[in-house]
Parts: structure tokens; C-alpha cells; sequence
């Protein structure tokens, strides 16, 4: 078993967080295509090499055709396919980090 941990001690954004992933071996495509099993449509994603003051990293950016709408733990659980089959597996759907910040881990 592989363990992955986030020392985030002032926050990390989704681009940053999946550009850490990518740079510690996921590949994109791979990644793209879970992504691809959401219940989302009008999506990009891409990935290019930066360096920000003498740091190298992967940015990894997600784009959309529209402005995406305000969803609410509801909606993105039901996207996540929490409490049915869908695209996610049962395990990693249970373990969404929304329902962790929302206080609602026991769906």
C-alpha cells in the first residue's frame, strides 16, 4: 500500500493538489479518464510544467466551456454518486472529503 501525505500547513487548491499527484506518478490520462466516470460534461483537462521561484512543478488545470454552477453538498454528492452506484466506488465515495467538511461522514 502506497500512502500519499499532504503537509498542507497554510491550504493547497484542487490545481495544486492535483499537480502534486501528477508529479508523484499518477498519469493524466488515467486520472482524466476517473474523472470522465462524474456525472459532469463541458470539461478539459490539462497539464503543463512550471517553475514559480526556483520551484518546479506540474500545473494541472481543469476547464470548463461555461461558468460552473454553485452546487451545494446535495448536488455534489449526488455527483460523487454517494449512497448509489455510479461511476466512484463505494469506498472512495464514502470517503469524500465534502462530507468530512460538511460534518456529514455518515452517509
Amino acid at each position: 500500500m502506497k500512502i500519499a501525505y499532504f503537509d498542507c500547513f497554510s491550504g493547497a487548491s484542487g490545481d495544486m493538489l492535483l499537480g502534486a499527484l501528477v508529479d508523484s506518478g499518477l498519469d493524466l490520462p488515467r486520472l482524466e479518464a476517473a474523472l470522465r466516470k462524474l456525472a459532469l460534461s463541458d470539461w478539459s483537462i490539462s497539464a503543463e510544467k512550471t517553475k514559480k521561484k526556483g520551484i518546479a512543478a506540474t500545473h494541472v488545470r481543469v476547464h470548463t466551456h461555461e461558468h460552473p454552477p454553485h452546487r451545494g453538498l446535495p448536488e455534489i454528492l449526488r455527483i460523487l454518486g454517494v449512497g448509489r452506484s455510479a461511476g466512484l466506488s463505494a469506498r472512495v465515495a464514502d470517503r469524500a472529503a465534502f462530507q468530512k467538511l460538511a460534518g456529514n461522514d455518515t452517509l
